[in-house]
């Protein structure tokens, strides 16, 4: 994965930019709903939102990289698509890299509707309808993943998915590069108490037409668009 520079950093707020902020956040609101996307091989996320708004009819308002994949572009772990498992929940451990920095864990929604971040171990028992699985957890419970220095100096700009306590969705992205440890505390100050790692080097969101960082190296396996509510 290749490290970006900085950027200028930016907060969406409805269809405006608000200056001096490190993320770019999206709150999942009333009506709308997220898909989980994957192709044969990679897809940018302009490619992808185009294929998903074909497919499910509907507007995508922001979408971004899903959890983290293989040079063939099959996912490291769980991925379940529209009740479709394509890769089984991977519970290796003991390997270097994020994803097996553990806890991991698990971004989706299950078969009852609701949306959830669940570390691996506990993904296990969950009746997924849709999920990625990436790792590490960010937030395990409202509490900080243990492993992370908050003295830390490695620095990519990274994104992720978290879950407030009323069950909404907080997906963010880094508009500068960030810590794990900043990164978790980022999603604890918005009101999460659970929020996984999605990747970070590589990471991108699209949002109101546009693409942040627009210097991305732009190709992923996974992809996950918030849909505008259905007309």
């Amino acid at each position: 994965m290749m490290l970006r520079g900085a950027i200028t950093c930016a907060l969406f707020v409805g269809a405006s930019f608000v200056a001096a902020q490190p993320f770019v956040w999206h709150d999942v609101g009333g009506g709308e709903d997220i898909a989980f996307a994957k192709r044969d091989g990679f897809w940018t996320l302009i490619e992808a939102v185009s294929a998903i708004e074909e497919r499910e009819m509907r507007d995508v308002v922001v979408a971004m990289n899903g959890g983290m994949f293989h040079a063939s572009s099959t996912p490291v772990g769980l991925f379940i698509e529209s009740g479709n498992e394509q890769v089984p929940l991977n519970t290796e451990s003991g390997l270097r890299g994020n994803f097996f920095l553990l806890p991991n864990g698990v971004f989706g929604r299950d078969e009852g509707g609701r949306y959830r971040v669940e570390t691996t171990a506990a993904a296990a028992a969950v009746s997924w309808r849709d999920a990625t699985q990436s790792g590490p957890m960010l937030l395990i419970g409202g509490a900080v993943h243990p492993a992370f220095n908050p003295d830390s100096e490695n620095r990519r700009i990274r994104n992720g998915a978290g879950i407030r306590p009323d069950g909404s969705v907080a997906l963010g992205i880094s508009t500068e590069p960030v810590t794990l440890y900043e990164m978790a505390m980022a999603f604890r100050e918005r009101g999460c108490t659970d929020a996984l790692y999605l990747d970070g080097g590589i990471s991108q969101i699209y949002k109101e037409g546009r693409l942040l960082p627009e210097d991305a190296p732009g190709e992923f396996a996974v992809v996950i668009a918030v849909l505008a509510p259905a007309r």
